[in-house]
């Protein structure tokens, strides 16, 4: 019975960890919200599945490739709202989609 016990208190504190590392490492909200010009609308297939692939132009000019549903039929030239989020763990900012805004 005593292993048993020792088994599964470890289990247990190695759950904790992992929720505790979880809500320390997630993405901070800037609470900032950016648009961006949609440069490309890509829909990749593979064997567990579809992906699609917003490549968009940041204010600043840089270009910022995200990762959207599948379902999502946002098409150039459209606007496309971000909310703007900083990497706990690296400091970089995160970028997050949330609609397109058709012209």
């Amino acid at each position: 019975m005593r292993p048993l016990i020792k088994g599964f208190g470890l289990l247990l504190s190695g759950i904790v960890l992992l929720l505790s590392l979880q809500h320390l490492l997630r993405d901070k909200p800037d609470n900032e919200r950016l648009q961006a010009i949609l440069l490309s609308n890509t829909l990749t297939q593979s064997l567990d599945g579809h992906r699609r692939y917003l490549t968009v132009k940041l204010p600043d000019s840089s270009v910022l490739r995200l990762t959207v549903k599948p379902d999502n039929d946002c098409q150039p030239p459209a606007q496309v709202l971000l909310a703007k989020g900083t990497n706990a763990l690296t400091e970089q900012p995160s970028y997050h989609f949330i609609e397109c805004q058709k012209p």
